[in-house]
């Protein structure tokens, strides 16, 4: 974990639920539920990672700047190729809740520099397991 994290922070994102919105309907999955291993929907493969570009280093922003941020991150996400989903990040009650992408079978290293360029403290891994927080470095 990054070791700059607030403690309140760190509890935010482990209690998170992200929506992953497919075809088929809406995938909620969170870090603080563990799945069991056929629960993560074909449409997302082995793996998925999600991630916003809303507040960064969770400073709020105003919506039109999260918005235009979306989109660069879009058009980021878009240009990799990879298979994509619209997504959200909330917290458990809704009050919070930041517009994200899904992005399916991304390499590590790839999401950790989108997560840099857009300051995000953290991402989210969604895998077999469930939802995991995977804190960004650097």
């Amino acid at each position: 974990m990054h070791t700059k994290v607030p403690m309140s922070l760190v509890t935010a994102y482990n209690s998170a639920v992200v929506e992953i919105h497919l075809a088929d309907g809406v995938y909620s999955v969170s870090p603080a539920e563990k799945q069991g291993a056929s629960a993560i929907p074909s449409a997302l493969g082995s793996y998925a990672w999600v991630i916003t570009a809303h507040n960064p280093g969770s400073k709020v922003l105003a919506d039109t700047v999260n918005t235009e941020r979306h989109a660069q991150l879009l058009a980021d996400v878009r240009a990799t190729g990879c298979a994509h989903f619209n997504a959200i990040g909330r917290s458990e009650d809704g009050a919070w809740h930041e517009a994200s992408v899904a992005i399916v079978g991304l390499g590590e290293a790839a999401i950790m520099g989108l997560a840099r360029k857009y300051g995000q403290l953290a991402v989210f891994r969604i895998d077999q397991e469930g939802a995991q927080v995977v804190w960004a470095s650097g």
